[in-house]
């Protein structure tokens, strides 16, 4: 025998509202873990390209850039990163590493994040 009090399938709108809202949720937290994961990333890059390009007397800007497009490349492959923007050179007795990249927002209310990270290194000298 069955009772039927007129609320039948109630629990299943309120169910499905509470787990789209989750999964919402989660989405927009993962999109601020990544963003961290990219703005850590290039933050790495600049800090290697700048110590290698202070490795090298001649060609240090080569160098650096080199490294950071491999760092970048190796770790931010794929749609994450809209077109890094890379690029390094001598100033004085150091060698300037800057890089700008912005992280799209995987939803339409998650703005994009434009990054921007510079790193210095002192010239080896011989």
């Amino acid at each position: 025998m069955s009772r039927d009090d007129g609320q039948a399938g109630f629990a299943t709108t309120e169910y499905v509202l509470a787990a789209g809202l989750a999964l919402v949720f989660f989405t927009l937290l993962a999109n601020l873990v990544v963003m961290q994961y990219a703005r850590g990333v290039l933050r790495a890059a600049v800090d290697e390209g700048a110590r290698r390009g202070a490795a090298y007397l001649v060609g240090g800007v080569a160098a650096c850039e080199e490294e950071m497009r491999r760092f970048v490349d190796d770790l931010l492959s794929g749609p994450l990163v809209a077109g890094a923007d890379l690029g390094c050179r001598v100033e004085g007795s150091s060698v300037r590493a800057r890089a700008e990249a912005v992280v799209r927002g995987w939803l339409p209310a998650v703005p994009d994040l434009t990054l921007r990270v510079e790193a210095a290194a002192p010239r080896e000298s011989p």
